[in-house]
């Protein structure tokens, strides 16, 4: 099977690596008969370091678990923290193979299974699938988790899509800075990226139920409380406008803001930041869920494009 394999449609055309943890490469929209980088390239050098790539799934748990610990029904299970951190990060199923079980032209199915690997950041087997698809003016992703252990544990999923902040154009002419749009309500507080309570109001420096330029304020927050319809929009001026909708399953959104940097995140998730800590100290509305043996908990979102100019 290829390292890569291009999806591609007349609006999308995206890469995936199903050898480097089911992630995507590359992320473009056609414009004048040229493809336009939206999702942050992959360098060919970082395509097996999942934080470096396009997109990558976060699975069975998104974002950080506190001093590494997983605590569930009055246990802490120990995990292997993020390379340099004291925090468990992101899951673990991107840090594999995943095995390509269906491809077309424009759609591509992965699987993923815990029970014959060695080195799984989780203490419990699961199962996971994958479907990327192109509808369209739309890019679909399907996730699918399935308890195949004889406990019930807690389960969490979402996605890590980097957008740049502005496009290239062509080989010379940069795009203007993009404009987001979050339908989220409420933050979560966070020290280092922590959630250390209830959600509740969002102040200016993550407040984009308006949609507006990304700015120059550092984010990396956690937001909830969706307003119905679109989760998030982006809007590359006389570019391309973005619109990702979510099933209620992703009940959270992760913006990622760097400085100094030519990219940004929108992650649907699940769950809150360290949900699992806060809801061991009785906290709710996390997005924290059991899955039961046998169960499967599933969730699909989408990025619908219009190319403009």
């Amino acid at each position: 099977m290829a390292d890569a394999i291009a999806l591609a449609n007349d609006v999308w055309r995206v890469e995936v690596t199903p050898n480097h943890g089911a992630t995507l490469a590359r992320g473009q929209l056609r414009r004048k008969g040229e493809w336009v980088d939206i999702l942050r390239p992959t360098p060919e050098k970082s395509r097996t370091t999942a934080p470096d790539t396009a997109s990558y799934p976060l699975i069975p748990w998104s974002n950080r678990l506190r001093d590494s610990l997983l605590i569930w029904e009055g246990r802490a299970h120990r995990l292997r923290p993020w390379p340099g951190a004291t925090t468990a990060m992101h899951g673990t199923a991107f840090e594999f193979p995943w095995e390509v079980t269906n491809l077309d032209r424009d759609r591509i199915t992965l699987s993923f299974d815990t029970r014959p690997l060695t080195g799984v950041n989780f203490p419990w087997d699961f199962t996971s699938s994958i479907e990327y698809r192109l509808d369209a003016d739309r890019l679909v992703v399907s996730t699918t988790v399935t308890n195949v252990d004889d406990e019930t544990f807690p389960v969490g999923f979402g996605h890590h899509p980097y957008f740049v902040r502005r496009p290239l154009i062509d080989s010379t002419t940069l795009g203007q800075e993009a404009e987001l749009g979050i339908a989220c309500r409420s933050a979560y507080p966070l020290e280092d990226a922590l959630a250390v309570g209830p959600a509740g109001p969002v102040d200016a420096r993550l407040d984009f139920q308006a949609r507006r330029t990304l700015g120059e304020a550092f984010v990396d927050d956690c937001l909830t409380d969706r307003t119905p319809g679109p989760v998030a929009t982006i809007l590359y001026p006389g570019v391309a406008e973005l619109v990702l909708e979510a099933d209620e399953v992703f009940s959270h959104v992760v913006v990622y803001i760097p400085t100094g940097q030519g990219f940004f995140a929108v992650e649907p998730v699940t769950h809150a930041n360290d949900a699992l800590t806060l809801h061991a100290r009785g906290i709710t509305d996390l997005g924290v869920r059991g899955l039961d043996p046998g169960q499967t908990v599933d969730g699909t979102f989408s990025i619908a494009a219009t190319v403009l100019g």
